[in-house]
Order: C-alpha cells, then sequence, then structure tokens
C-alpha cells in the first residue's frame, strides 16, 4: 500500500511538471503540435477575416445609426475608429493562430447580454 501511495504522488508530481501558464509573453506553437489541424484553422482564421464586422468603423458614426433615434440620444463620452479584424487563437494557453494587430486597443462595448 505504501508502494502505491508513493507511485501514485510520483505520477502526480510528474503530470503537474506538464503544466503549463503563460506569463506576460505568451509562447507559441504549431497547431498540429496542439492536435489542430493547420489547415483547418486557416480556413477558421480566413472565415473570421472575410466576415468582418460591417458596421462603420467610426464609431460615432455607428453609434448614431444605431441608437439615433432614441429619445434623449447622446454619445456621452470619447469614440475611436475601430480598427481591422485581429485575433488569437489559444489552446492549452498557447498561442496557436492569430491574425491582424493584437495588440490594439479598442473600445468595447456589452459582450454579452442576457435577458
Amino acid at each position: 500500500m505504501r508502494y502505491l501511495i508513493i507511485a501514485l504522488f510520483v505520477s502526480l508530481q510528474l503530470e503537474a511538471q506538464k503544466l503549463y501558464y503563460p506569463g506576460k509573453l505568451w509562447e507559441e506553437k504549431k497547431p498540429e503540435s496542439q492536435g489542430i489541424n493547420p489547415q483547418k484553422l486557416q480556413d477558421a482564421i480566413d472565415f473570421a477575416l472575410s466576415n468582418e464586422n460591417s458596421v462603420e468603423k467610426d464609431l460615432r458614426i455607428a453609434i448614431t445609426k444605431s441608437f439615433g433615434r432614441e429619445p434623449g440620444f447622446q454619445i456621452k463620452g470619447p469614440t475611436k475608429r475601430r480598427g481591422e479584424p485581429n485575433g488569437l487563437i489559444i489552446k492549452n494557453g498557447y498561442v496557436i493562430g492569430r491574425w491582424g494587430d493584437t495588440k490594439r486597443v479598442d473600445m468595447t462595448f456589452s459582450v454579452t447580454k442576457s435577458y
């Protein structure tokens, strides 16, 4: 029984050493190293790029078009032009795909809603 407990403890320690938690700079790996088909991943990236949001890039115009008819409508803060499409695909803590300027800071509004 003692040997079983020791073996279990050692195997858990070895498994824990395989875990990877990214720091400030995320490590990049090839998609296939994470069990992902690289062509299918590229197809997904191409799909994302070809189906970009059609809303105006100038957010003052976009907000006014969407909400301008509401009673008391007024933009109450700064806006800026939104950037080009960009994204990251992360698997097991590793970046396996990226496109566009992922360092750009864009304005974010409600990203989820619950009714």
